[in-house]
């Protein structure tokens, strides 16, 4: 199954179990270090820095793949913040 924005919802909702293919993708985006903490049950501080920020927004800029990720998760979780805006 492909990575599409419903399928997010039903990942994120407990109706579907995160498959290999977006386990894959989401591990492209993670540290070693954070895949050690993963790996034994801790959680990173959901927070990030502007500095995160800054380095997502740069790595979106010159990455399809990364790009397309971001977005679908920007429209899922923020979509509704961005039309009111609009």
């Amino acid at each position: 199954m492909g990575v599409t924005g419903a399928y997010l919802r039903m990942v994120r909702s407990g109706r579907a179990r995160a498959g290999d293919g977006l386990l894959c993708q989401a591990l492209k985006y993670v540290t070693e270090d954070e895949l050690r903490l993963l790996l034994k049950g801790i959680v990173p501080e959901a927070r990030a820095s502007l500095n995160d920020a800054v380095r997502v927004i740069a790595t979106a800029r010159v990455d399809p793949e990364f790009r397309e990720f971001l977005l679908g998760l920007i429209k899922e979780y923020l979509g509704d913040y961005i039309t009111m805006l609009q």
